[in-house]
C-alpha cells in the first residue's frame, strides 16, 4: 500500500515503531529540499504546467533529464519542511540508517562532480547522509546501465540513479544486494511511478516495506505575483541551456 501524506508527522511514528534495522530511504527533490526560485518550486510547475510543460516538450529526453539536475542545482535551495532535521535526528537516535536515492544525472560536468555537489547542498540545508554507511564513500555501480557517460552512483550517502534510465527501484535492490538487505524499508517520494519501482522490488524480495507518497511541496501555495509569461521564459532559459551542456559537454562521453 502506498500512502499519500501531506507533512511528515506520520513518519515520526513510522521511525517510533520501525523494526531493528530499518533503512530509511527518501527522495531529494521537492522530499527533502526544494527549490527556492519560485519559477521552479512544485506548486509553480502544477499550477502553470501548460507553460512549463509547453517548454519541456520541445527538448529530447536527454535535454530534460538535464533541465531537471540543473534546478536541483538552485543555489537558494531550502528545506521543504525543516522538522525533517528532526526526524533525522530521530532515525539515527534509534539506531536505523538513512539514505538518499535521488534521480539527478551523475558524472561530472560544468566542472562539478553531481553527486558530491547534491552531498555538499544537502549538508549546507543541515542533511548527512554518511553516518548510515561510513566505511562506503564512493562506489559507482557499473553494473547497471550508463546514461550519458555515467553510471547510477553512491557518494556518502546520496544514491543517485542518474537520471529516470534506470528506475530508483532497480537501483535500491543493487544496492541492498551489496551491501546487505535490511529488515525493512521506508521509502518516501514525491513521485508515484518512483513508488511503484520500489514496491515491485521490495514485494518480489521479501522485504518488510511501508511507502509514502509524500506532496508538500506540491501543496505549497505559489507565488500568486508570477507572471506566466516569465515562468515560461525562465524555463525557456533552463533549457537553452540544457541544449548547450548537450551539445558540448555531454557530446564527448
Amino acid at each position: 500500500m502506498i500512502r499519500i501524506i501531506q507533512n511528515l508527522e506520520p513518519l515520526f511514528e513510522v521511525v517510533d515503531h520501525a523494526l531493528p534495522d530499518t533503512l530509511f530511504v527518501f527522495d531529494v527533490d521537492f522530499v527533502i529540499a526544494m527549490p527556492g526560485n519560485p519559477f521552479l518550486q512544485a506548486a509553480t510547475q502544477r499550477d502553470l504546467s501548460r507553460y512549463v510543460d509547453g517548454v519541456l516538450q520541445g527538448l529530447s529526453p536527454e535535454e530534460v533529464e538535464i533541465c531537471y539536475t540543473l534546478m536541483s542545482r538552485d543555489p537558494m535551495a531550502q528545506l521543504v519542511d525543516p522538522a525533517f532535521l528532526d526526524l533525522m535526528a530521530l532515525i539515527y537516535k534509534k539506531r536505523h540508517r538513512a539514505i538518499a536515492l535521488t534521480a539527478i544525472l551523475a558524472g561530472t560536468w560544468q566542472k562539478l562532480d553531481s553527486v558530491k555537489t547534491r552531498y555538499q547542498a544537502l549538508k549546507r540545508l543541515g542533511v548527512d547522509f554518511s553516518k548510515s554507511f561510513p566505511d562506503l564513500e564512493r562506489w559507482e555501480l557499473r553494473e547497471l546501465p550508463s546514461f550519458l557517460g555515467a553510471h547510477p552512483t553512491f557518494h556518502r550517502g546520496i544514491l543517485c540513479s542518474n537520471g529516470l534510465h534506470v528506475e530508483k527501484g532497480t537501483v535500491l535492490h543493487k544496492f541492498c544486494s551489496e551491501v546487505g538487505w535490511p529488515n525493512a524499508v521506508v521509502f518516501v517520494d514525491d513521485l508515484h511511478f518512483n513508488l511503484l519501482s520500489v514496491q515491485k522490488v521490495l514485494e518480489k524480495e521479501r522485504i518488510s516495506h511501508s511507502l509514502w507518497h509524500y506532496t508538500a511541496a506540491a501543496s505549497l501555495t505559489p507565488n500568486s505575483s508570477l507572471q506566466a509569461e516569465s515562468v515560461r521564459e525562465h524555463w525557456q532559459q533552463l533549457a537553452d541551456q540544457a541544449r548547450i551542456l548537450l551539445a558540448t559537454e555531454f557530446s564527448q562521453k
